[in-house]
Protein backbone atom coordinates (compact mmCIF):
# COMPACT_ATOMS: atom_id res chain seq x y z
CA UNK A 1 0.00 0.00 0.00
CA UNK A 2 1.12 3.31 -1.24
CA UNK A 3 -0.56 5.39 1.00
CA UNK A 4 1.35 5.24 3.66
CA UNK A 5 4.80 6.02 2.00
CA UNK A 6 2.49 9.12 0.48
CA UNK A 7 1.46 10.66 3.21
CA UNK A 8 5.15 9.96 4.87
CA UNK A 9 6.35 12.02 1.83
CA UNK A 10 3.83 14.71 2.51
CA UNK A 11 4.54 15.08 5.94
CA UNK A 12 7.94 15.77 5.06
CA UNK A 13 7.38 18.10 2.29
CA UNK A 14 5.25 20.02 5.08
CA UNK A 15 7.94 20.27 7.67
CA UNK A 16 10.71 21.34 5.32
CA UNK A 17 8.22 24.01 4.52
CA UNK A 18 7.46 24.97 7.99
CA UNK A 19 11.82 24.77 8.38
CA UNK A 20 12.63 27.41 5.39
CA UNK A 21 9.48 29.41 7.03
CA UNK A 22 11.26 29.22 10.44
CA UNK A 23 14.94 29.84 8.46
CA UNK A 24 13.41 32.96 6.49
CA UNK A 25 11.90 34.18 10.32
CA UNK A 26 14.76 34.34 12.19
CA UNK A 27 17.26 35.47 9.46
CA UNK A 28 15.36 38.83 8.94
CA UNK A 29 15.17 39.49 13.23
CA UNK A 30 18.98 38.65 13.35
CA UNK A 31 18.96 41.09 10.42
CA UNK A 32 16.89 43.62 12.20
CA UNK A 33 18.46 43.03 15.32
CA UNK A 34 21.94 43.86 13.29
CA UNK A 35 20.50 47.15 12.18
CA UNK A 36 19.34 47.90 15.43
CA UNK A 37 22.66 46.92 17.24
CA UNK A 38 24.54 49.48 14.65
CA UNK A 39 21.83 52.15 15.40
CA UNK A 40 23.35 52.54 19.06
CA UNK A 41 25.29 55.79 19.20
CA UNK A 42 28.09 54.18 20.98
CA UNK A 43 30.78 52.50 18.32
CA UNK A 44 31.79 50.59 21.73
CA UNK A 45 28.70 49.45 22.60
CA UNK A 46 27.82 48.64 18.51
CA UNK A 47 31.21 46.51 18.19
CA UNK A 48 30.68 44.63 21.96
CA UNK A 49 26.98 43.63 21.41
CA UNK A 50 28.38 42.54 17.83
CA UNK A 51 31.10 40.41 18.88
CA UNK A 52 28.61 38.73 21.83
CA UNK A 53 25.57 38.39 19.99
CA UNK A 54 25.74 38.07 16.30
CA UNK A 55 30.38 36.49 16.72
CA UNK A 56 28.75 34.78 19.61
CA UNK A 57 32.19 35.74 21.54
CA UNK A 58 32.65 34.81 25.17
CA UNK A 59 33.74 37.94 27.14
CA UNK A 60 37.18 37.14 27.48
CA UNK A 61 37.77 36.99 24.03
CA UNK A 62 35.62 40.19 23.55
CA UNK A 63 37.91 41.86 26.00
CA UNK A 64 41.14 40.91 24.50
CA UNK A 65 39.88 42.02 21.09
CA UNK A 66 38.95 45.39 22.43
CA UNK A 67 41.78 46.15 24.37
CA UNK A 68 39.69 46.31 27.96
CA UNK A 69 39.97 44.08 30.58
CA UNK A 70 37.33 41.58 31.60
CA UNK A 71 35.29 43.86 34.54
CA UNK A 72 34.76 47.03 32.53
CA UNK A 73 33.54 44.77 28.84
CA UNK A 74 31.07 42.91 31.54
CA UNK A 75 30.21 46.27 32.75
CA UNK A 76 30.21 48.11 29.61
CA UNK A 77 27.81 45.06 28.35
CA UNK A 78 25.28 46.28 30.99
CA UNK A 79 25.80 49.60 29.39
CA UNK A 80 25.17 48.85 26.31
CA UNK A 81 22.04 46.71 26.78
CA UNK A 82 20.82 49.92 28.78
CA UNK A 83 21.61 51.73 25.83
CA UNK A 84 19.61 49.12 23.33
CA UNK A 85 16.44 48.87 25.91
CA UNK A 86 16.41 52.43 25.77
CA UNK A 87 16.62 53.52 22.43
CA UNK A 88 14.38 50.16 21.30
CA UNK A 89 11.95 49.04 24.52
CA UNK A 90 11.14 52.92 25.48
CA UNK A 91 12.66 51.42 29.37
Amino acid sequence: DGSGFSKAVEESVSLQLEIEKRIQRLTKKRHDIITQIEGLENTNYIELLKLKYIDDERFEAIACSMGYSYGRIVHMHGEALQAFGRKYLGQ
